[in-house]
């Protein structure tokens, strides 16, 4: 069981207010509050209770059984704390199993094993399978609630190859940042994003920023920040302007790479405990 410490630095907030502004959702809040597990000077509280400047609240967290055997994976750890782990997922390998032992859930597990962790895998993000880069991982659900809020400062970067000359668009684009706003809904039949440009009954808003880096005749180079996370959000925006990936067959490339050029290359996020940015950024030469 691990103890997890909190400050209050307000006066007469309610302990509930005080969970809720650490990320803590009401149904977490609940089934902590059923087992005893939030305690102030060792005595358990109700969730009406008034807090003074200063109380010290300790949150209990169960370990957790964790079912997947896990493989060393030889996984490059870009940084780890109490709270979040971060590597380098390689290209060619899955996030979960799909009846296979190669993934990065098992290589996950294998590092929480041998770190004594019994913590379930909680993904923060997700990268398609040929899709190298940063994937952060939460050690605790409090986490995986903290990195839904604004206030983790989350921010991911990506470097993609398009196929075309995005110069030659009939569309004008800035140099140093553009942003699309469009709608998707992934179809699970076809197994891909479904764009639209103006809002429907079932979609979603799917904001994306890019900024071009270099063109050639036949391709382009793009840097990507995602505003939303939305599955293949990605290959779906630049398939949608007539820029697919270079070798995205899903998404309508023509080239004859079998694998689409895509790499999380850059994250920042400010840490939990000690509410500093951290700033992690992978090379990218050997990708393009």
């Amino acid at each position: 069981m691990e103890k997890l410490e909190l400050i209050n630095v307000k006066d007469s907030i309610t302990l509930y207010n005080f969970l809720k502004d650490n990320y803590i959702s009401k149904n977490l809040t609940d089934k902590l509050m059923a087992k005893k597990h939030i305690l102030l000077d060792e005595k358990t509280l109700k969730k009406n209770r008034k807090l003074k400047n200063g109380d010290k609240i300790i949150i209990l967290i169960d370990d957790e059984e964790n079912n997947i055997r896990g493989i060393n994976g030889n996984l490059e750890i870009l940084y780890e704390d109490e709270d979040i782990l971060c590597v380098i997922k390689p290209r060619g390998i899955c996030m979960h199993s799909y009846n296979i032992d190669i993934n990065l859930d098992n290589y996950i597990s294998y590092i929480f094993k041998e770190r004594g962790l019994k913590r379930k895998v909680r993904f923060i993000n997700r990268l398609d399978m040929d899709t190298r880069g940063i994937v952060l991982v939460a050690k605790n659900p409090i986490i995986q609630n903290y990195f839904d809020s604004e206030d983790s400062c989350y921010e991911k970067y990506y470097i993609a190859i398009i196929e075309g000359n995005i110069n030659n668009s009939n569309k004008i684009f800035a140099k140093e940042e553009n942003c699309m706003t469009l709608y998707s809904k992934y179809d699970d039949i076809l197994k891909k994003q479904i764009i639209s440009e103006e809002f429907k009954v079932g979609y979603k808003k799917t904001i994306t920023k890019f900024k071009i880096l270099e063109t050639y005749e036949n391709y382009s180079i793009v840097e990507v920040k995602l505003e939303t996370g939305r599955t293949h959000q990605i290959r779906a925006t630049f398939s949608h302007l007539g820029y697919p990936l270079l070798g995205d067959k899903l998404y309508g490339s023509k080239s004859k790479i079998n694998t689409f050029n895509l790499i999380n290359y850059k994250v920042s996020f400010r840490s939990f405990r000690k509410k500093r940015i951290v700033k992690l950024e992978i090379p990218i030469m050997n990708d393009f």
